[in-house]
């Protein structure tokens, strides 16, 4: 994906990968429930739909973050719905899951090459606007991360027999302290490096699970799409985009 069409990391950014996970977790629900095609028929669409989106996007000469949000939204639906097909169909133990896809998504990102720390000259709060480039090894990426964070969301309550409420406390915490600490002037440095650009992302597939799981119990599956859907495309729209900072990303 061409670097002009991938949008900086910042508030904004986060802001709208949590709003993306929450509607990929209400919108693979809503495919596989609502249009009756369980978690592995609408695999194929959405995998030719995010093919058609990098395609458009290469070709495309107006800049527009819209394809990387579009393709984000693609992963993290496909992700929910392989990690529902593997532990809600096959039955598969979580804990394993777990343990097979945090080693796989090390090694995506090692071979990828998105390990490097940020730029020396940019290691405090600006350097939000450093992330992996966007290109096949980052999609690759994103889809196993999302995956481990939809199986950590599942299982990890599952095996400490929580509550949906201390459910939703643990999550947010890590959460929380996740972007603490990535917003700190000492530890920030380390957890502003691109590997920790995944320890984020998982962080935010397992909240997004639990949250989009609660809005999707309080009403029909199809409402909790909309409102999520709507939720992304109000953060895209009215929260301006920053500025892209003068500066590599990471790579």
């Amino acid at each position: 994906m061409q670097v002009r069409n991938v949008p900086s990391t910042g508030p904004r950014y986060w802001t709208a990968i949590v709003a993306a996970s929450i509607f990929g977790v209400n919108l693979g629900d809503f495919i596989a429930r609502d249009l009756h095609l369980g978690h592995w028929q609408a695999v194929p669409a959405l995998v030719a739909l995010f093919a058609a989106t990098l395609l458009a996007e290469r070709r495309s000469r107006p800049g527009s973050e819209l394809y990387y949000w579009i393709a984000v939204v693609l992963v993290r639906t496909a992700a929910t719905n392989l990690a529902d097909l593997a532990t809600h169909d096959y039955d598969l133990d979580e804990l394993w899951m777990m343990l097979a896809l945090a080693p796989g998504l090390v090694a995506v990102v090692w071979f990828s090459g998105a390990t490097a720390p940020a730029p020396a000259h940019l290691v405090h709060k600006a350097v939000e606007g450093a992330m992996p480039v966007a290109n096949l090894w980052y999609w690759l990426a994103l889809l196993v991360a999302e995956d481990l964070g939809t199986v950590a969301g599942d299982g990890i309550p599952n095996i400490l027999d929580l509550l949906k409420t201390e459910e939703l406390l643990l999550f947010g915490s890590v959460l929380v302290a996740v972007f603490v600490l990535r917003s700190g002037r000492w530890l920030g440095r380390w957890f502003l490096a691109a590997p920790f650009y995944w320890v984020t992302i998982v962080a935010i597939a397992a909240a997004g699970l639990s949250v989009g799981d609660l809005i999707a119990h309080l009403g029909r599956v199809w409402v909790s799409t909309v409102i999520t859907g709507s939720f992304l495309a109000a953060v895209l729209v009215f929260w301006p985009m920053p500025r892209p900072l003068v500066a590599p990303r990471l790579s």
